[in-house]
């Protein structure tokens, strides 16, 4: 996902695309950018977690479309006003919070990738990755917000 403006989301041309072409190695190019997040497969925790405070899309859900299906749906465009509005409701989300949500969310077996999040060797790690990945997508949206950029998402 990416903080810019509808100019810039609208000028990825994905059309016939396959994942290895153009316009995916340049959406990838901006989602490590300073301007862009990737998650991995950390998306679909974060977006438990975060779903408390954005029950109808989720940080990575949100907005319109402005892509075919890329193969997990298709790229989405949240406007500025969109965006500004996420980034209130996610504003003042702690750590602590984060951390009390993934373990609710683990418990109640409402993330992704069975298995996973609770390998007893990789608990503890997978458990900070998950509340680092939440904590990031949050100041990207405050970043965004203060900048009065939509988000550009996209899951591959």
């Amino acid at each position: 996902m990416a903080a810019m403006t509808r100019e810039a989301a609208a000028s990825f041309d994905f059309g016939d695309d396959s994942e290895d072409g153009d316009a995916f190695e340049a959406a990838m190019s901006v989602f490590s950018s300073d301007e862009g997040l990737e998650v991995d497969k950390a998306w679909d925790a974060v977006n438990a977690i975060l779903n408390v405070d954005l029950p109808d899309h989720g940080p990575f859900w949100a907005g319109e479309a402005v892509t075919e299906d890329l193969g997990y749906g298709p790229a989405l465009f949240a406007s500025a006003d969109d965006v500004r509005g996420i980034a209130a409701r996610l504003s003042g989300l702690t750590e602590a919070e984060v951390g009390r949500r993934f373990d609710t969310a683990l418990a109640a077996d409402a993330l992704g990738y069975p298995g996973v999040w609770d390998r007893a060797d990789e608990a503890a790690d997978n458990k900070l990755w998950v509340i680092d990945a939440t904590m990031q997508v949050i100041a990207l949206y405050e970043r965004a917000a203060v900048n009065a950029l939509g988000m550009f998402a996209m899951l591959l």
